[in-house]
């Protein structure tokens, strides 16, 4: 263990048990302000009586401090149904070469803990937050380290964690170094750099004005309907996909929910408008196929058989 694993202390916040639920995710956070120490975040958690929230495991380069067993509910996201199925994480929001690395090594030491791998959610997936900060850019890096420790390649095998400033990249783009795209932004990113935020800077140097970055290239409205057809998987592993993708997580969710609850005579009237026209199969694949966009198959076939008769 690359790290000094401290048990000493305990949360003054915290449920026993995690009420009929499994281990399903890591969430990450980070402690919010710059400046802040490793021992004053534990002290906060542990005997602050003004606190009200707490987290598995507090993180620096080199130290972490457990909490709340695995095996407890911690007070970490803002949503209880998440609570009882995450482990958190609160990282030192610096966010050096140290602390990813220590952070990477716990949650492959999390992952070997439950016996498997476990998709790693960023709090603003989850609830309206800028949590976990600089950390949400380095989750894919966190991930592709933390399965190297769990193969046991560890040791040896290291991804490159980001260590320079976007300036020293940009003059270095500028002097050739990292080649040009889509190569260069390959290799950036392969590196652990965020090629826009280079390129963006590249281009205050040679005096061309900076592009905004690029918006979703697709609606709330389009991304709830994929979710509906199973296009962005489940529960966490929907959070994640959609807050790495570029999008509003919640935003899109509730317009699910919206479809979901409507329910009201025209929607399904248009539905079975649709089934008439053949664009939803026959027989138990229709069934399928509407009950997994969320609609009541027998609603619509009743509306169906009073629309052909």
């Amino acid at each position: 263990m690359g790290y000094d694993y401290i048990t000493k202390y305990d949360a003054r916040n915290y449920t026993l048990g995690r009420q009929g639920q499994s281990i399903k995710e890591i969430v990450l956070h980070h402690w919010g302000i710059d400046g802040q120490s490793f021992q004053g975040i534990v002290n906060w958690f542990t005997s602050n009586p003004s606190c009200r929230t707490s987290a598995h495991y507090v993180v620096e380069a080199g130290k972490v401090a457990c909490l709340v067993d695995m095996k407890n509910t911690a007070w970490h996201c803002g949503n209880w149904y998440h609570n009882t199925i995450s482990v958190g994480i609160e990282c030192r929001p610096e966010m050096s070469v140290g602390d990813l690395e220590t952070t990477a090594e716990l949650i492959a030491n999390i992952w070997k803990a439950v016996g498997r791998e476990l998709p790693i959610v960023p709090h603003k997936a989850i609830v309206a937050t800028s949590c976990p900060g600089r950390y949400m850019y380095k989750l894919d890096w966190l991930k592709q380290r933390a399965r190297e420790h769990y193969s046991g390649r560890g040791n040896t095998e290291t991804t490159q964690v980001a260590d320079k400033s976007v300036y020293e990249l940009a003059r270095e783009v500028l002097a050739g170094k990292w080649g040009n795209d889509p190569i260069r932004s390959q290799k950036l990113t392969e590196a652990g750099y965020n090629a826009s935020l280079v390129q963006a800077e590249v281009n205050k140097l040679v005096g061309y004005q900076s592009l905004p970055p690029q918006a979703p290239k697709k609606s709330n409205e389009e991304l709830a309907k994929e979710v509906l057809e199973g296009k962005w998987g489940n529960g966490s592993d929907r959070a994640s996909k959609l807050a790495n993708a570029g999008y509003d997580y919640r935003a899109v969710q509730t317009i699910v929910n919206n479809i979901l609850s409507s329910g009201s005579s025209n929607s399904l009237d248009k539905i079975a408008d649709e089934v008439i026209a053949g664009k939803w199969g026959n027989g138990s694949d229709r069934v399928n196929r509407l009950a997994n966009a969320g609609y009541d198959p027998y609603k619509v076939q009743a509306i169906v058989n009073r629309k052909l008769s």
